[in-house]
């Protein structure tokens, strides 16, 4: 599920959107266009969002995958480091 009208503006997902997508689909998915910052991610994750792609996010930003996983185990999200 890429948000097109996001892609690259690090302004976060449509999470409106999203809550109605999950919430009628029990299928798995990916999304993408919009995270910006640890607290977009924060956001998806705390929305039940389990899959999410990052490339813009850790190309032209300084997030990279050790911050981002660090940063969600401190929150008590299980992850793999």
């Amino acid at each position: 599920l890429t948000f097109v009208d996001r892609e690259g503006t690090k302004s976060g997902f449509d999470y409106n959107f999203l809550t109605k997508f999950t919430n009628e689909l029990k299928l798995p998915f990916i999304v993408e266009g919009g995270i910006g910052n640890l607290e977009d991610i924060l956001n998806a994750a705390s929305n039940k969002i389990e899959n999410i792609a990052l490339g813009t996010a850790l190309i032209y930003s300084d997030l990279n995958i050790f911050k981002i996983k660090s940063f969600l185990k401190n929150k008590n999200f299980k992850v793999r480091l």
